[in-house]
């Protein structure tokens, strides 16, 4: 729903009961009273309207906020095959080379390119896809 870090697992052993406490917090009572508190960014945009605009910041805040909405409304992508810190890893390896001039920025990409794309393959024939 929102950056909040909350994960309820497929494992739970009551997962009815997980979700009614993640209903509540995130869209129940204590949600709205965090929106009209003006205490981040409310998880739903029906909440968004109970967010505080009286103060020019708050003005501020709700400008920014709807010239953001408009470039997130799309459903984030993941690679299922590599592990999150594939790319950071290549990056940071190659990265020191490519500023000292040791290899050309076309280099550096390729070298980027070349070990994600090794880490999706041996990603699917671990799991035989």
């Amino acid at each position: 729903m929102t950056a909040t870090g909350w994960v309820i697992s497929a494992q739970t052993k009551d997962a009815d009961a997980a979700w009614a406490v993640f209903e509540q917090y995130m869209g129940g009572k204590p949600a709205q009273d965090r929106a009209k508190s003006g205490w981040g960014v409310p998880g739903l945009k029906s909440l968004y309207p109970q967010m505080p605009q009286e103060s020019a910041f708050q003005k501020q805040v709700q400008k920014v906020l709807q010239g953001e909405l408009s470039k997130s409304d799309f459903i984030l992508q993941f690679n299922p095959y590599i592990g999150e810190e594939t790319f950071s890893t290549s990056w940071k390896k190659n990265l020191e080379p490519a500023l000292k001039g040791s290899i050309s920025f076309d280099k550096f990409v390729q070298n980027i390119e070349a070990e994600v794309n090794t880490a999706i393959a041996d990603g699917k024939r671990i799991i035989g896809a």
